[in-house]
């Protein structure tokens, strides 16, 4: 005396009852499809329940079973320190400049876990998810999503203010998938958590402050809150007073601050301190926290300018790394130049002799060997191109992922 329910697979993961009534000519069966027969039975039990603040479904029957499949999506998360440097984009501003031993993928060298999230889920339960994962504490956090190399850059998705009920599913449809050191796909998604130090303020301006000393390498970040009407000059005030309660005290002196061109190998705009600090710009209308790279400004009373140099890929000729300011005497020479950054840089000697430096004029953009005699201009650029680190290593990832400074 059982009754069974009978199912078609009509799609992959995808079922619908059959009306076991009529024949397979009526139901339009054809040879080799897909018959799943079922005991039917009674169920009291709801078909989703809450558990510690997180949906969960139950598989009462084959359909059920399959909408669960349809909405189970492995990803890939990353967990980053707020006081630490963050390494988001694949390279880290470390200043090395010598080949590693044995390669190794940066990316992976950060804390991670390989999860499955259904799709149905709101970005809350989704954290409560990852933060039990990776055994961190239930608190404010960030997520970081990663997208295709065609499309703009992404920003942050901020959880812990309202709104905060935005489905996975619309979240990952625009993410990058994963890949590992060689370049293969793995078919996953990539999210980058960033746990914070303080509670998020809906009516306050976040400012990731990134700390970068004088040799361009990135020591460690907070996170700064202040009003809308504050200028930089509180927002370096109180990045200073956190980072010295990481004991991390800063060098005296002024400061700057420096944000990069959503592609982030170009400077966009530099901050002395007086502007608001609403003159960030945010890459996009959803933007809930902007980034910032703060550095110390070394006395300038006798230099003239300051000249942009940037990093290259020598094969494929696109920009990637993190650019600097470098600043220039009137009577400096092509020679002067090149010592005044592998100095700054702090370059091995053996290294710094397999880099090409040349000059990027503006009208029109020619690139040229900048020789030993050579001047340079105001309106030009130095262009840096070198074996290591280079975009197809430390899991790069055509320096399109995420970037947040």
């Amino acid at each position: 005396g059982c009754r069974f329910l009978c199912f078609q697979e009509s799609r992959h993961r995808e079922v619908q009852q059959l009306n076991q009534v009529k024949t397979p000519k009526a139901l339009r069966l054809d040879s080799g499809a897909a018959i799943i027969w079922q005991e039917e039975g009674s169920y009291d039990s709801e078909k989703c329940v809450e558990v510690d603040g997180i949906r969960i479904w139950a598989d009462w029957d084959v359909r059920d079973y399959c909408l669960t499949l349809k909405n189970t999506e492995s990803m890939v998360v990353f967990l980053h320190r707020i006081h630490e440097p963050l390494c988001l984009d694949g390279v880290k501003a470390d200043g090395e400049w010598t080949a590693p031993e044995e390669p190794e993928h940066s990316m992976l060298n950060v804390p991670h876990k390989i999860l499955n999230v259904d799709l149905r889920w709101n970005l809350e339960e989704a954290k409560r998810v990852m933060l039990a994962a990776l055994g961190v504490p239930e608190g404010p956090c960030m997520f970081f999503c990663e997208c295709p190399a065609d499309k703009p850059l992404p920003t942050p998705l901020q959880i812990d203010t309202p709104p905060h009920n935005a489905g996975m599913q619309s979240v990952l449809e625009e993410l990058k998938g994963f890949e590992d050191d060689q370049g293969r796909s793995l078919d996953m998604r990539s999210m980058h958590l960033l746990p914070v130090d303080e509670p998020l303020e809906i009516d306050a301006l976040k400012i990731c402050v990134r700390y970068f000393n004088d040799a361009v390498c990135e020591v460690s970040a907070v996170l700064v809150q202040v009003l809308l009407d504050a200028p930089f000059d509180e927002v370096f005030a109180r990045a200073c007073e956190k980072f010295a309660n990481v004991g991390l005290h800063l060098p005296e002196g002024c400061y700057r601050g420096i944000q990069l061109t959503e592609s982030g190998s170009q400077i966009q705009c530099v901050f002395t301190g007086r502007e608001p600090a609403t003159e960030l710009c945010p890459f996009g209308p959803g933007t809930m926290m902007l980034c910032l790279r703060m550095e110390r400004v070394i006395s300038q009373s006798h230099f003239l300018f300051n000249i942009f140099c940037y990093h290259q890929d020598r094969n494929t000729g696109r920009p990637f790394g993190h650019p600097f300011l470098l600043p220039i005497l009137e009577e400096d020479t092509g020679e002067i130049i090149k010592n005044r950054i592998r100095d700054k840089l702090q370059v091995p000697a053996v290294e710094w002799n397999r880099w090409r430096v040349s000059k990027v004029g503006t009208s029109p953009p020619q690139k040229r060997f900048l020789k030993d005699t050579d001047t340079i201009v105001h309106s030009e650029k130095i262009c840096l191109e070198h074996h290591h680190p280079r975009p197809d290593e430390l899991g790069a990832r055509r320096m399109r992922g995420l970037r947040i400074g």
